[in-house]
């Protein structure tokens, strides 16, 4: 679906408003709505036919920007053909949760009253923010940069690793050696000192 869509945006007249590098984040697989079995009338299944069903979340400008890529021509279709027809939208579905920035979903394109009304999915593992393209002051991948930054640093700090390298686990054991008693050494025979030989 990401391949077919991504061809037919290629192939779009150069002024097109879709091919704006601003919309870019919307192109990564784990944006792409879900594909399921589809069944006829009779309740069989049907080959070949899946089912794709939107998130709840998706916004507007996503939906409309998909439904008007996916009436374009494929300029380059694959020898298997897949058909997919439009099924209900998931209401309760949100953006995937992701390890990094790439794929994750922009506020763009969330919609802010669905986000409202599901605050467990406000994080930033799974809505970044949109980025100077959208008006922002910063994009996130520097805001992401900062923070694995700041991450590093305290892990480097909880580490005890100290500018000399030196952890602060072995600084500990260090104070925390005692002073040894000094051992009783055996008097001296005068015959044997230094001071006769």
């Amino acid at each position: 679906k990401l391949d077919v869509r991504n061809r037919k945006r290629e192939a779009l007249p150069a002024g097109s408003e879709w091919k704006q590098p601003k919309y870019d984040a919307a192109y990564e697989y784990q944006q792409m709505s879900d594909d399921e079995d589809a069944y006829g009338e009779d309740g069989n299944l049907l080959p070949d036919v899946y089912t794709s069903c939107a998130p709840g979340s998706r916004s507007e400008i996503v939906t409309q920007m998909f439904k008007e890529i996916d009436q374009q021509k494929d300029p380059r279709p694959s020898g298997q053909f897949i058909k997919r027809v439009q099924g209900e939208v998931k209401e309760e579905q949100g953006p995937p949760a992701t390890k990094t920035l790439k794929g994750r979903a922009r506020r763009w394109m969330v919609d802010s009253t669905w986000l409202l009304n599901h605050p467990d999915f406000d994080t930033e593992r799974v809505v970044a923010d949109n980025g100077k393209l959208w008006g922002d002051e910063t994009n996130p991948e520097e805001l992401e940069e900062r923070s694995a930054h700041v991450a590093a640093e305290k892990k480097r700090r909880a580490s005890g690793v100290s500018g000399g390298g030196e952890s602060s686990k072995k600084k500990k054991a260090k104070k925390g050696q005692g002073k040894k008693k000094p051992t009783q050494q055996a008097p001296s025979n005068d015959n044997n000192s230094d001071i006769n030989n």
